[in-house]
Parts: structure tokens; C-alpha cells; sequence
């Protein structure tokens, strides 16, 4: 597992002109504002994107003009005097991240792999750095991740770095993103920061609430897991597939 930062300058501007309650909304207030009065048609495209609104009219001259329009607004927004300070600090925030990767890599792969019993397949993922203010994290497929945030606790980034990537590695469903959230943002946590709680860091809940139910319904194997003999090779991927069938057998 790699992880190779860069900043898609397109990817970047939209984050702060369309993504919705950004933790530090304030400082760039005034920019959008002044884009929105500036460029409103684009915003309502870019925050109605709905196929009836595309192909109620002539579809490929909708598209013609969503496309000049929003190269207007984004070109407009990174000519700004407040984009070029938010650009630079998305700069700095990158190679931030490239220094805790490099610096903690070995530590993270070494626990990765005690945790997964298992290599992951080696791959290389894109992470592609956006202002830790405007804040978001995501898989988006094809080895590529959509990340900047906060450091709400020791190594937040590496641990949630991790739980994007293994997405790669399992079929989406909620017992595999509770498996991830067992695997990186409990157990990998804990061992990272030498010591804490399960579902909980810093007074703060770790996890989706909504899986957390799931989660607990897990615990029992997934501590089982942990703690047995390394002579009896069990993956993750044969815990994945007991606990499918636990599952399966609870429904019928």
C-alpha cells in the first residue's frame, strides 16, 4: 500500500465553492458570495445536478453551456486574492500529510498487518489533497482517495487514510465498512496512539452511528480474531466471510 499526495486544482476549487458546511465556512464567506452573485447560473447547476434539469431541454446544449459556465466560476474563483492564500495552505497541508506518511509508513504497515494477518495487495493510491477546512473523505474507486481534514486526534489522516483504501479490498456493504471501521479507525487507532478506547477518542465519537450497532453484534469475534494462535492462519478475509455467515443465519 502507497499513498502518492497531489492537488487537482479543478477538484480543490469545486470543494470550496460546493461542498456544503464546511468546518471553517467563515474566512471564505465573502468568495463565495461574491461568486455567486457573479456566476449564479453555474452554482444552481453544480448544486442541482438532477437528470431532469439536464435532459428536460436540448441535453448536448445544456451541457455546452454547464461546461462554459463553470469554467467562468472556477477560473473567476482561482484568480482571487482568498484562493491563492487557500491554495498555499492547501500546499503546506499536503506536504504535511507527505511527511506523516513517510515518517509513520513502517509503523502503519507493520500494525496494518498484524491487524489483517495478511499483506494487503500492493497498490499504489492517489490521494488528492483538499483544504483541511472544507473537509471530506472518500473513496472514489480506481485507487483514488478524496481527503482533507482536521487532526481531530493523533494520526487521524493515517487511520482514515487506511480505512479509504481498504475499500479497494472489500465489496461495499455494511458489515464490510464495519469490518473497516473495526480494523482502522478502532484497532489501528489504539495501536497508533498507544493506547484509548474502542468508538470513542478525545471525548469524540469514532464511527459511523449507524454502524455501530453492527459493530457491537462483531465485537465478539472480532476480539476472538485478534487474540487467536497465529499457528491457525485466519485472515481478514476469513473473518469477513464467518461473520457474512453468522449474519446470514441470524436473518433466516
Amino acid at each position: 500500500m502507497n499513498f502518492n499526495f497531489t492537488i487537482h486544482k479543478d477538484l480543490l476549487t469545486a470543494s470550496l465553492l460546493f461542498r456544503r458546511n464546511p468546518k471553517d465556512a467563515g474566512r471564505f464567506t465573502e468568495l463565495k458570495n461574491r461568486m455567486w452573485d457573479k456566476h449564479r447560473e453555474a452554482y444552481e447547476i453544480q448544486n442541482s445536478t438532477d437528470y431532469k434539469f439536464i435532459f428536460a431541454d436540448d441535453y448536448k446544449k445544456k451541457l455546452e453551456n454547464i461546461l462554459e459556465k463553470t469554467e467562468a466560476l472556477l477560473t473567476d474563483t482561482e484568480g482571487s486574492s482568498e484562493y491563492k492564500d487557500f491554495y498555499q495552505e492547501t500546499l503546506k497541508y499536503r506536504d504535511w500529510l507527505e511527511n506523516e506518511w513517510r515518517t509513520k509508513r513502517n509503523e502503519v504497515e507493520k500494525h496494518l498487518k498484524s491487524i489483517l494477518k495478511t499483506d494487503p495487495p500492493p497498490k499504489d493510491f492517489e490521494v488528492l489533497v483538499i483544504h483541511p477546512a472544507v473537509g471530506g473523505g472518500s473513496y472514489l474507486s480506481d485507487g483514488k482517495i478524496f481527503w482533507g481534514h482536521s487532526e481531530d486526534w493523533g494520526n487521524y489522516s493515517l487511520v482514515y487514510l487506511v480505512h479509504e483504501a481498504l475499500h479497494e479490498y472489500f465489496e461495499q456493504s455494511d458489515l464490510t465498512h464495519a469490518l473497516i471501521e473495526l480494523i482502522t479507525d478502532n484497532e489501528l487507532r489504539v495501536r497508533l496512539n498507544k493506547g484509548g478506547k474502542y468508538f470513542t477518542c478525545d471525548g469524540k465519537d469514532v464511527g459511523h452511528e449507524y454502524l455501530r450497532k453492527l459493530e457491537q453484534k462483531m465485537l465478539p469475534k472480532w476480539k476472538a480474531y485478534l487474540n487467536s494462535d497465529n499457528k491457525k492462519p485466519s485472515t481478514i478475509f476469513d473473518l469477513q466471510k464467518r461473520l457474512e455467515e453468522s449474519l446470514k443465519k441470524n436473518r433466516a
